[in-house]
């Protein structure tokens, strides 16, 4: 930093304000910011690092919660982009401490510019906060001593892998740009109140960045850097609040963020990426007996109040283009939902769908349509599950980063598929930011934001079902043991004691983001501490689906199998042998659901020959280990070659998996012997095809799990042994098996992690990717496709080995 020595301060300011009136800007863009009361949705122009982070107050913006460092507001409807300005670009925002008692040291407020650039997904941008990483940007702040700071938030991270962001980044952590700085200030002075100022200003093909702030008109610091590249400041724009104070409402607040110049067109990308406030729809179509589709539709908000919102229409277009309302929903609180449905929609199959209504005065709406089922052609489905947006966080770009998964979705898209189904695990509970118990809903709605970000594209013009996980609950395995509320107890944590962690309400919210475009429930409800169950069934096309939970129900072999000394689903008595670890009265889909399952598998409808189950996990374990160990070794094992393989591995037996217990889980795949029914499932991380065995290998129908989307848990299917009557031809992993809990299956092909060589490596050499699903209209015959997540199927692109996998009739 070069001290500057002013001969007169009222010189330096004077020569700081004054410029010649044929340089006044003679454009300028405003960020809007709502004039309205209280409101924990800060519109759509916006993007929060978390929700409860920020909400809107008479015009303002606050960041009233500073318990993480950096704290962001992204700008959504424009970003940076020079193409050769002549003239300088004006960015200034007013900066005001809300609330009592000092700063805390080390506070500061201010921008963030810079972040990402041309080749990063402005939505992957508008997620930069709490660690500096390469494409972070850059900070222009002023901190709580009055003092002007021009900040590199893209420097390497440090330390290696980590679920969350780390949380303890520090003012003099951060690295200062090689700047000029002048302070005007006679001393130390806490400022309260200020105008922060920014001029970006081209020369010679390198820019200048000169950062002031005054309070009233007097200006107190001013800070300069000279000569960055273009790289350096082109990009996403952000509010910025640091450490106001870790209590609640104390903080920074905004207002007034304005963009002045006389060549905008030539400083700004105002492609417009705001967002809300319907932020997804999703919808199901399903047939009854006597032909006529059922819609249950469900839309999705952000945090709002029912008096923000009103009443929300759903409207179909007519044949003949006109507009018809069909129903009114009002929001539901703490899922934000509005839910519609409307029991013939036969004359609109194949028609638009708007969903309408005001926000706070002002107008959305929502398009899609009402896919309908196709006729002389196969029906296509695709299948997703687990959706990890962060892994190691290596750079804020797609080296460290996986969301928006841009390229899988497109992948999907180029599929054409006329029904989607996401197996669980939307979210991962700790995923970018760790879990904040305090604000669960809000903590939930963060995370379930991203996934719509990523999805409800997909999800607009077609048929979707989207059912819950474990770690969509907050669990990191759950053992839901009829919807309880877990306690801890004789000496077991929470978790393996079984029940669900979470309220029942709180609960029931994330289930009705998911599950709420589900067809009435079909077993009764509510369970336990009253969780409402969605099983239930959907008929499109050829397809007649079965949906269960198979981890509400579930018991825990901690609490059945004591003697074993199951913790966290593995067996830690090396005396006890999994094979003998049946409990004859212990639950997996629970009384009711197997009731359902039975009878719908002892039902047939002509129109729908093929029956396909929809569920979480696989009802076998399929996966391997070093002999004694447990699941916690699985992030640190070789990623091995194209044909290596795993020296002395053997069929894993985990209890959080669909293999225990036995009797229960072999009554509901015998349900599905009797439906000849595809089971199509996720959750391992592992992309797999296996037949079932009921009573001999190969006697019972197949489960198919296709590739995770994105995840950090790479299980793998390498046994020592060579699978039994293998095929010609068939590699060595294939056959037929008993997995660690002794049930029979024989395994047609995995997607085992692989040292690919292609990057990002920690994301793609644990094989992602999703499924594809082609039901014959007439036989139901199955053709089944595990795609990698980084192949353009319109380019002829490999699928894993051993797809497609075609199932006759």
């Amino acid at each position: 930093m070069h001290s500057i020595v002013l001969p007169s301060l009222a010189s330096f300011a004077l020569a700081l304000t004054s410029v010649p009136a044929d340089a006044f800007p003679a454009e300028e863009r405003t960020i809007p910011i709502e004039e309205i009361g209280a409101r924990r949705w800060i519109g759509a122009a916006w993007q929060p690092s978390r929700l409860q982070d920020w909400r809107l107050d008479d015009g303002r913006l606050v960041n009233d919660d500073s318990r993480l460092p950096v704290r962001t507001a992204h700008v959504l409807p424009l970003r940076i982009d020079p193409s050769d300005p002549e003239t300088p670009l004006t960015i200034s925002v007013d900066v005001r401490v809300v609330g009592g008692g000092p700063l805390e040291a080390g506070a500061f407020a201010g921008l963030l510019f810079g972040a990402g650039g041309p080749d990063v997904d402005p939505r992957l941008t508008a997620l930069v906060q709490q660690v500096p990483a390469p494409d972070g940007g850059m900070l222009a702040v002023v901190a709580g001593g009055g003092t002007g700071r021009l900040l590199d938030f893209s420097t390497e991270k440090q330390g290696g892998f980590s679920w969350a962001l780390p949380a303890k980044t520090r003012l003099e952590d951060l690295e200062a740009v090689p700047e000029e700085r002048v302070e005007l200030r006679q001393s130390e002075v806490e400022f309260r109140r200020f105008t922060l100022e920014m001029i970006l200003t081209p020369r010679d093909g390198l820019f200048d960045v000169d950062l002031s702030a005054r309070d009233g008109d007097a200006i107190f610091t001013v800070v300069s850097a000279r000569g960055l590249d273009r790289a350096r400041i082109d990009g996403g724009i952000a509010l910025v609040g640091h450490r106001g104070r870790r209590k609640d409402g104390i903080g920074w607040s905004f207002a007034d963020l304005r963009l002045r110049g006389t060549e905008l067109d030539a400083w700004l990308d105002e492609t417009d990426h705001s967002w809300g406030p319907v932020l997804g729809v999703t919808y199901t179509l399903d047939r009854n007996d006597d032909g006529i589709h059922a819609l249950r539709l469900n839309t999705l908000f952000p945090p709002v109040a029912a008096s923000d919102l009103g009443d929300v229409e759903l409207e179909f277009e007519t044949r003949d283009g006109i507009w018809r309302p069909i129903a009114t929903g009002r929001l539901v609180d703490d899922s934000f939902t509005v839910a519609f449905d409307v029991d013939d929609v036969e004359e609109y199959l194949g028609r638009q769908y708007r969903v309408r209504g005001e926000m706070n005065g002002s107008p959305f709406e929502w398009r899609g349509e009402l896919h309908a089922p196709p006729v002389d052609r196969p029906l296509r489905i695709a299948s997703l599950n687990c959706v990890k947006n962060v892994t190691a966080h290596s750079a804020w770009n797609r080296q460290g980063v996986w969301f928006p998964h841009d390229e899988l979705v497109a992948g999907v898209a180029a599929q054409d598929p006329d029904f989607l189904f996401f197996a669980g695990d939307q979210i991962y509970e700790g995923d970018l930011n760790g879990v904040d118990r305090r604000k669960i809903v809000l903590d939930y709605h963060t995370k379930y934001q991203r996934w719509l970000r990523s999805f409800a594209e997909l999800c607009r013009d077609r048929p979707c079902v989207v059912i819950p996980d474990d770690h969509d609950v907050y669990h990191g395995n759950i053992w839901g043991a009829g919807g309880v509320l877990a306690k801890a107890s004789d000496g077991l944590t929470v978790q393996d004691s079984g029940g669900y962690k979470l309220r029942a309400d709180v609960v029931n919210a994330i289930h009705r983001t998911q599950v709420g475009n589900l067809p009435p429930c079909a077993v009764p409800g509510p369970i336990g501490q009253g969780i409402e169950p969605y099983t239930t069934r959907i008929r499109f096309g050829p397809a007649d689906f079965a949906i269960v939970a198979d981890r509400m129900w579930k018991d825990s072999a901690s609490v059945k199998l004591p003697e074993a000394k199951v913790r966290n689903g593995w067996f830690r008595n090396p005396e006890f042998d999994p094979k003998d670890a049946d409990v004859p009265d212990a639950m997996f889909l629970g009384p009711t659901q197997e009731a359902f399952l039975a009878d719908w598998a002892a039902s047939r409808d002509p129109r729908s020959p093929r029956k396909i189950v929809l569920s979480q996990t696989p009802w076998v374990n399929v996966a391997t280990l070093p002999p004694g160990r447990d699941d916690g070794v699985v992030p640190g094992l070789k990623i091995h070659a194209a044909g290596e393989y795993a020296e002395d591995d053997v069929p894993a037996a985990d209890t959080d998996s669909g293999g225990w217990p036995q009797s229960a889980r072999t009554r509901a795949v015998r349900s599905l012997q009797v439906a000849d029914a595809l089971h199509l499932c996720g959750d391992q991380h592992l992309g797999s095809l296996v037949q079932y065995g009921v009573d001999a290998h190969r006697d019972g129908t197949f489960a198919f799990t296709p590739p995770a989307v994105a995840n950090t848990w790479p299980r793998r299917w390498m046994p020592i042994d060579e699978g039994a009557n293998r095929w010609e031809g068939a590699p060595r992993y294939a056959g037929d098996f008993e997995d660690g809990f002794g049930n029979l299956m024989t395994v047609f092909a995995v997607t085992n992690p692989e040292d690919r060589g292609i990057a990002p490596r920690r994301l793609n050499d644990l094989s992602p990717g999703y499924g594809m699903v082609d039901v014959d209209p007439v036989t139901g015959a199955l053709v089944l496709e595990a795609w990698p997540r980084w192949s353009d199927p319109e380019d002829d692109a490999a699928q894993y080995p051993g797809f497609p996998f075609p199932i006759s009739a």
